[in-house]
């Protein structure tokens, strides 16, 4: 049995906030008893809550009129200005007993670019502007480096 969370038709039960998507390709590997190594693609696209090209709908404090279809229509990629965020990991775990408890060791290496589409300077489609990636003042391209390392204890409970 699943559970679903809305509100207003939006999910809530995603980490992702509303007017996203998500392309999430992953390859896991345990080529030693214990030890796991993975590489990540992943593709997240969000309207922006933001400046000019501010996509309505895409916050969760955004309150959407869906009984009048002629007040808010939405198209995606084509209403305003996106983040494309493209994301490369590569990490591991490796899992040990320390003085009989189950401990998980972990790490992960990654780089995250991100772009943004839309029309320059901001605004929505009137259906003759072309779209395409843009750096400006207010949203600038830029790369990001990504590093963690942490641990996960699995205390024996009920003994």
């Amino acid at each position: 049995m699943q559970q679903n969370y809305l509100n207003h038709a939006e999910n809530l039960g995603y980490y992702l906030p509303p007017n996203s998507d998500e392309l999430l390709l992953r390859v896991e590997s345990m080529f030693m008893p214990g030890t796991t190594l993975y590489f990540q693609y992943q593709m997240i696209r969000h309207g922006v809550e933001y400046g000019p090209g501010r996509v309505f709908g895409s916050a969760y404090s955004d309150v959407l009129n869906y009984g009048n279809v002629n007040s808010y229509r939405k198209y995606f990629l084509h209403d305003g200005t996106y983040e494309w965020n493209h994301i490369l990991k590569v990490g591991g775990s490796y899992n040990l007993k320390l003085f009989n408890i189950p401990i998980a060791v972990f790490g992960e290496l990654g780089l995250a670019f991100v772009r943004y589409s839309g029309i320059p300077g901001g605004g929505t489609s009137t259906g003759k502007e072309n779209y395409s990636f843009f750096s400006d003042d207010i949203y600038d391209s830029e790369n990001r480096f990504i590093f963690s390392i942490g641990f996960k204890i699995y205390p024996n409970i009920g003994r």
